[in-house]
Order: C-alpha cells, then sequence, then structure tokens
C-alpha cells in the first residue's frame, strides 16, 4: 500500500478543501451556521446536514438580536460592534432561542468573511454550538457547593454571603436587619438514645418547618451539626423581630414525629438586630452567639435578645 509523502501537504490540503469534508466538519463542530450582515441581519443559513455545505435564504426577516435572550442582546451588540469594527474573531456566550419558545445556552462564534468575488457590504459568519450540558453542569456544581446535602438549606458558605448582602442592604437603604443563631437542645442525647438515622430525620424536619414558618423573604442556613442561622434581611421594628422569632419557637414546641418515635425535641436562639447589636458581620456574630450561649446556661428553651449589658 502506497503511503503519502508527509511533506507534500497538497493532497491533504485538496482533501480538506472538499465540500463533503468541510460540510462534515461544520456539522461536528457547530449546531448552526449564519451568514450575518453588518446590521445583524440573518441572510442565509448553512446547511451542512447535506453531503455538501448549502446556503439557503432564510424565507422571513430575522435578525440576530432576536435570537438572542433580552439579558444578554446588549453583550451581543457589543461584540458584533466589535467584529465589524475591528474585522476580528469574536466569541460569546449567550441563552439562545430555540424552536417552542424555549431558551438554550449557545457559544456564539463570529469572524468576517473577505472575498473579492463579493462586492458590497462585507459579511461575517456567525457559528453557534450549544453549551447547555455543560451549563448545567456548571450550575449543579455551584448549587452544591453552596447547598448542605442533608437539609438541602443553604450551607455556611452561602450564609456568610447572604448575611453580608443583608447587612449591606440594610445600611445602604437604613432599616433594621435581625439575625437568629439556634441549635436543638440536646442533639447529641438524641442522636445516642434513637440513633444517628433519627438524628438526620429530625434535622430534615427542622429545616422543613422552620422554613414554613418564617417569613418569604427570610432565609435559614444551616452551618453544621444542630445549628442553625435564621436571617431576617428587613425588619421595621423590634417588634417584628420578637414576632418571628416566637413564631419560629412555637413551631418547633409542636413537637416531632420521626419514624416510630414521638420527640419533644426543642431549640435554643440567640438573637441579635443590626444596627444596634452590631455594626458589622463579625461582630454581629460575636453577639449572637453571646446571646445563645447565654440561654444554653440559663435552662435552654427559650430565646435571649443581645443585650451589651449582659
Amino acid at each position: 500500500m502506497a503511503s503519502h509523502d508527509p511533506n507534500n501537504f497538497n493532497p491533504v490540503e485538496n482533501l480538506m478543501r472538499r465540500p463533503e469534508t468541510l460540510g462534515h466538519l461544520v456539522s461536528q463542530l457547530s449546531d448552526g451556521m449564519h451568514i450575518v450582515e453588518r446590521d445583524g441581519n440573518l441572510a442565509y443559513q448553512v446547511l451542512s446536514h447535506y453531503p455538501t455545505l448549502q446556503l439557503a435564504k432564510n424565507p422571513e426577516p430575522l435578525n440576530l438580536f432576536s435570537c438572542v435572550h433580552p439579558a444578554q442582546k446588549l453583550m451581543a451588540k457589543q461584540c458584533l460592534d466589535r467584529l465589524v469594527n475591528t474585522g476580528s474573531k469574536v466569541i460569546f456566550e449567550c441563552q439562545w432561542a430555540a424552536p417552542g419558545g424555549e431558551w438554550s445556552w449557545m457559544e456564539v462564534v463570529g469572524i468576517p468573511v473577505h472575498s473579492e468575488e463579493m462586492p458590497g457590504e462585507p459579511l461575517y459568519i456567525i457559528a453557534t454550538r450549544s453549551i447547555s450540558h455543560a451549563k448545567e453542569r456548571e450550575a449543579e456544581l455551584i448549587r452544591l457547593a453552596y447547598l448542605d446535602p442533608l437539609t438541602e438549606l443553604p450551607n455556611r458558605r452561602a450564609f456568610e454571603l447572604n448575611l453580608q448582602q443583608a447587612i449591606a442592604n440594610a445600611r445602604r437603604f437604613n432599616h433594621f436587619m435581625a439575625l437568629f443563631y439556634t441549635d436543638i437542645d440536646d442533639f447529641k442525647r438524641i442522636n445516642d438514645k434513637y440513633g444517628h438515622e433519627a438524628g438526620d430525620m429530625l434535622l430534615k424536619a427542622f429545616a422543613a418547618r422552620v422554613k414554613r414558618c418564617i417569613r418569604d423573604i427570610d432565609s435559614v442556613s444551616r452551618l453544621g451539626g444542630d445549628e442553625f442561622v435564621i436571617v431576617l434581611p428587613w425588619i421595621d421594628s423590634i417588634t417584628s423581630v420578637r414576632r418571628v422569632a416566637e413564631r419560629v419557637m412555637a413551631c418547633v414546641r409542636q413537637g416531632w414525629t420521626i419514624g416510630e418515635h414521638v420527640l419533644d425535641a426543642t431549640i435554643s436562639m440567640g438573637v441579635a438586630v443590626f444596627p444596634d447589636d452590631g455594626a458589622d458581620s463579625t461582630r454581629l456574630l460575636q453577639n449572637v452567639d453571646k446571646a445563645l450561649y447565654r440561654v444554653k446556661n440559663s435552662g435552654r428553651n427559650d430565646i435571649s435578645y443581645y443585650s451589651p449589658f449582659h
């Protein structure tokens, strides 16, 4: 069998230039390709599912920006302007209109077309490639990084970001926000008596119940073990803080049915309010921890509101 001379590129170049080869490459490397005018009009569609590449004029006027999600239209326009003005390749990611009215994440590559055989306005090639699966994996990794796997509540990392944002908003708009720090009383005894599986079931039930008894704008996170924190990002008075705290305690005191066991598990809660009990996250966390420590040492199953005089 004869072999080609590795120093002779002509046969390979000729093979790569064959229409059927180009058509196969385009179909493998992109999900769609269009010939675009400088104003964003999609003049032609490149058909790559035939043995050779073919052009088809779009039957109805279609614009690049009508295919891009409204949230990314400005970015897409800036990329097209850069492509037109500099003649440099552009790459960006956006949500692209899919059949059926849904949006699909795409990587979009734009390159200029230069040819002496094409007089008039310059044209550009826009190629799209689906990255939806990659985006889904990325979103899932981010979700897991900020999620407690047992209760599916935000974890410590997510809580810290949430608290920083709540304090920033309270400071900017000059209102109060509150922080509750709770743990389940005698949780170790529950684990030892009923087993770790029952303990895990209690933690999950506790998380679900607390979510139901706080406001929609509030959030509950699990720090670890049996420790939970509740952020009230906007409150109008200390009376409102007390009302929410007492509602949480009342929900918990209703008792728990965990598998075959009926438990009377209770919680202790420390409460601190921004800005009176701390003007930043560090001070607020220190003081809410002191409030929880005080109630744990004075009988548990109660609420302690931080006061610098204790």
